[in-house]
């Protein structure tokens, strides 16, 4: 584009891609590491791993809690202390990469436990052909070319 020195730039897809999901493309750790001061703490492919990790580890956590619970009117109460402990990870003042991979809202964390982040993340990311109608912009028309900006 006319900000960066990535002309005609081209991709190529591995496997289908399913109508209303995105491409992404990966710009490397470096990219990510050298902009905390105003990105933040993004998560990489190694961090996604480690929080897959501990996913799996709170939602045995999680279990736990369900088999001790013995008394039917208990069971509110122990889905009530998930969201309290899953708010308090995730809101920890502690920032890392891997928790930055984590889902911050509950019902997302809990269907992460089921798939998996990276599913999780691919799910969120897909759009129904509907939605893409209504709210998406066609790529079709744009082409390279010196910008109209004059600072560009």
């Amino acid at each position: 584009g006319p900000f960066t020195g990535h002309y005609n730039r081209l991709a190529h897809a591995y496997e289908d891609v399913k109508a209303g999901g995105e491409l992404f493309v990966s710009y490397g750790t470096n990219w990510f590491t050298t902009r905390e001061s105003y990105m933040g703490l993004v998560p990489g492919e190694d961090d996604f791993e480690a929080g897959e990790e501990f996913i799996e580890t709170v939602s045995e956590l999680f279990e736990s809690l369900v088999d001790s619970t013995t008394v039917k009117d208990d069971v509110h109460y122990m889905g009530q202390v998930r969201v309290d402990i899953w708010n308090m990870i995730v809101n920890s003042p502690y920032k890392s990469r891997p928790l930055a991979a984590l889902p911050k809202a509950y019902k997302t964390a809990v269907r992460a436990m089921d798939v998996g982040i990276m599913q999780t993340e691919e799910e969120l990311a897909t759009h129904s052909v509907e939605y893409l109608e209504e709210h998406g912009k066609c790529l079709d028309h744009i082409h390279p070319q010196n910008s109209t900006i004059p600072h560009a």
